[in-house]
């Protein structure tokens, strides 16, 4: 898998502005491990760490084609996970 990039919803509180994931490990009894970075405007590291898409999350992936846009499906998904689990909100356009 790739990395995978989003921009972030900047808080008050906050210098954070975008999200790095990377594909670290798969663990049968957790699930998808991912090595993440938050990332300010000059792309300092501001926090680093893992994170697991595992439990419901992992079960009840939704199904996808096989496919550009199933790919682009799947990358959301994971994205969208991950900035739930790390209390963060996806920029939007």
């Amino acid at each position: 898998m790739k990395e995978l990039t989003c921009e972030l919803q900047k808080q008050p509180d906050s210098s954070v502005s975008k999200l790095w994931i990377n594909f670290y490990t798969y663990e049968i009894d957790r699930g998808l491990i991912f090595q993440y970075k938050l990332l300010n405007d000059f792309d300092s590291t501001v926090d680093a760490g893992e994170t697991v898409l595992g439990g419901a999350d992992w079960q009840n992936w939704p199904p996808s084609e096989i496919s550009e846009k199933g790919q682009r499906d799947d990358e959301n998904y994971i994205l969208n996970k991950i900035c739930e689990n790390l209390v963060l909100t996806r920029k939007t356009a």
